[in-house]
C-alpha cells in the first residue's frame, strides 16, 4: 500500500500519485480507500508480515526481479529456461 515508508505520510490527506498508479491485486476490494491515520497504520502493520504471504502479494517479489532482470540485462546465453530455474532457487 505504501510504495516507501515513511513517517511524513501519517497525515497525508490521500495516496501518492505511485500508488494511485499501481495496479491493485485481485483479491483487493474495490472499494479500498486511503485514510489519513488509518492506512498508514495499517500499512506499517502490514510490512511486519508481508513477507509471510505467497509471491505477488505483499512484499514479495522475488519472481518479478528475476523477470525483470532477465527481460532487461540477461546475460549472454539467457534463455527462458533459465529464468524458469532461477525464479525456482530464488523461491518463487
Amino acid at each position: 500500500m505504501l510504495a516507501s515508508w515513511s513517517a511524513r505520510k501519517i497525515f497525508r490527506l490521500q495516496p501518492s500519485p505511485a500508488i494511485r498508479r499501481e495496479r491493485r491485486g485481485s483479491d483487493v476490494v474495490p472499494a479500498m480507500t486511503w485514510y489519513p491515520l488509518v492506512t498508514f497504520w495499517q500499512a506499517t502493520a502490514d510490512m511486519a508480515v508481508a513477507n509471510n504471504v505467497p509471491a505477488g502479494h505483499g512484499h514479495m517479489h522475488s519472481s518479478e526481479v528475476v523477470d525483470a532482470w532477465a527481460a532487461i540485462a540477461p546475460p549472454v546465453g539467457w534463455t527462458s529456461r533459465k529464468t524458469v530455474l532461477l525464479k525456482q532457487i530464488v523461491g518463487e
